[in-house]
């Protein structure tokens, strides 16, 4: 039984490993590490699921005897990793896309659950360690640093800024104002700003700081990389290969999709405001297709393996249609492409009323697809020959690297009924054998659409389809 792995955090190994040695986090438990956050981390960076960093939580709060009179009704994420004091969690959960200025329930950005809990802790020291508020006010510093709002400020509440004066932080007070923090609420009844500090020295010097000339200092990259956004994820860089696949697959990207002609890129989405996936496939040195989130991995696949779309209740055929894909592509993307076409035959039969074992092989044979996207009933490659083994039990190659044979632990594809059309067709079949742009045998309408994407250089989109609905298709496929 294989051992099982730990969380991986996204997050960049030195900057983890700086992390957690600085003093504060010694009594932090962070999330990051849990199996709870790593399946939430697995759905988030997945891009074919809806669920993404903003999501309304999902997570159970630890206990803690800090967190009295803190939590709100509901938070995203980020808000968790405030009210917890957990850095590496906000951390990546800001690497993981989320939105920086997101509202709680009670209108709340992640800033000003940072800071109100600064002011409940200040006020009852005993409920927290000092290394608890030293983390709180690392949270408040990323976040004001990350260029998120600082003068968003809720119907009934104070301002970052207000609250920082409150609890007299001149560090966070400094960095507000040379961030933009208005010391008058504009539009509200709250007092200024400055009215929180009782000394008169403290007023003078808020004065000073308020005066002083200042602009918004640029923003660190938030891949935490420890360089400037400018210089970092301004321009595409490549996604980490020690992270989970955008596939979805749970593995490393470095073991999956990296190996499959698919490339993940990353850069900053200015409008958006966060760093912004790219998948990026080169089937053919002039194209290139770019997705995120909402254009997901399975649309971007779907563009070249020609993934069908759902069947209409009136049987309404698409005029895509699956084609072989080898080991080039996702397997999850192709076994979403052979579930769906091969439900689609099993409607038309269903509909049709083919109920003899016969009849119904027939159409398999014409119509269904294996997990590679290409014939699920094979011939025999063999040259010249062109005998069909219903039972689908033919010599295989022992050196091709597709679909594993059950009870084998070696990856074979090309099929033979025999050692002589092995042996024939071996010249044809070893420069290709076991390489990632082999392809599983194809349908006999797949291999038609093929030449005529050939002879006529049209796109599969511009296909001119003889009939626009799948009985008519498999029709015509169960009659050659």
């Amino acid at each position: 039984m294989p051992k099982p792995t730990k969380p991986t955090p996204h997050l960049p190994a030195e900057f983890l490993r700086r992390m957690m040695a600085d003093p504060m986090m010694a009594d932090c438990k962070s999330m990051v590490f849990t199996e709870e956050f790593r399946a939430e981390r697995w759905k988030i960076v997945d891009l074919s699921v809806h669920r993404g960093p903003d999501t309304v939580a999902g997570l159970q709060l630890p206990e803690s005897p800090y967190l009295n009179g803190v939590k709100t009704p509901e938070m995203g994420q980020i808000h968790i990793s405030a009210i917890t004091a957990d850095p590496l969690h906000l951390c990546e959960m800001i690497r993981l896309g989320t939105d920086m200025d997101l509202k709680d329930s009670e209108g709340h950005t992640p800033l000003l659950a940072a800071m109100r809990c600064l002011m409940v802790y200040n006020e009852h020291p005993e409920m927290c360690s000092p290394l608890w508020i030293s983390r709180l006010r690392f949270i408040a510093r990323t976040l004001i640093e990350q260029l998120v709002d600082v003068n968003i400020t809720p119907t009934t509440g104070l301002s970052a800024l207000h609250m920082a004066c409150h609890v007299r932080d001149w560090e966070i007070i400094g960095l507000l104002l040379q961030h933009g923090a208005h010391a008058v609420v504009p539009g509200s009844s709250l007092r200024p700003a400055v009215d929180l500090l009782t000394l008169a020295s403290d007023k003078k010097r808020f004065r000073k700081l308020e005066k002083t000339p200042k602009s918004r200092p640029p923003q660190p990259c938030p891949c935490w990389s420890g360089k400037l956004l400018a210089d970092c994820h301004a321009t595409d860089q490549p996604y980490p290969h020690e992270f989970y696949c955008t596939c979805g697959s749970k593995k490393s990207y470095g073991k999956c999709c990296s190996r499959r002609n698919i490339f993940v890129f990353e850069k900053w989405d200015d409008e958006s405001r966060y760093i912004r996936p790219q998948v990026v496939r080169f089937p053919d040195p002039a194209i290139k297709v770019d997705g995120g989130r909402g254009v997901t991995q399975e649309i971007v696949d779907a563009h070249y393996i020609s993934l069908p779309r759902e069947f209409l209740d009136n049987g309404a055929l698409s005029e895509e249609h699956a084609l072989p894909q080898g080991r080039s592509y996702s397997k999850i993307a192709c076994l979403e492409a052979q579930k769906r076409w091969n439900a689609a035959v099993d409607k038309y039969l269903s509909l049709n009323n083919i109920s003899e074992p016969v009849e119904i092989f027939k159409v398999e044979r014409a119509a269904k697809i294996g997990a590679s996207n290409g014939a699920m009933y094979r011939t025999c490659e063999g040259a010249g020959c062109v005998n069909r083994d219903e039972v689908n039990e033919k010599l295989r190659c022992c050196k091709c690297k597709m679909i594993p044979r059950k009870g084998a632990h070696s990856w074979q594809q090309a099929f033979y009924c025999s050692a002589a059309c092995q042996n024939s067709q071996w010249k044809t079949h070893k420069p290709i054998c076991g390489t990632v742009s082999q392809k599983e045998q194809a349908l006999p309408s797949q291999m038609a659409i093929d030449k005529y994407l050939i002879e006529t250089g049209k796109p599969i989109e511009a296909l001119d389809m003889p009939s626009n609905s799948i009985e008519a298709h498999l029709e015509r496929l169960v009659s050659k």
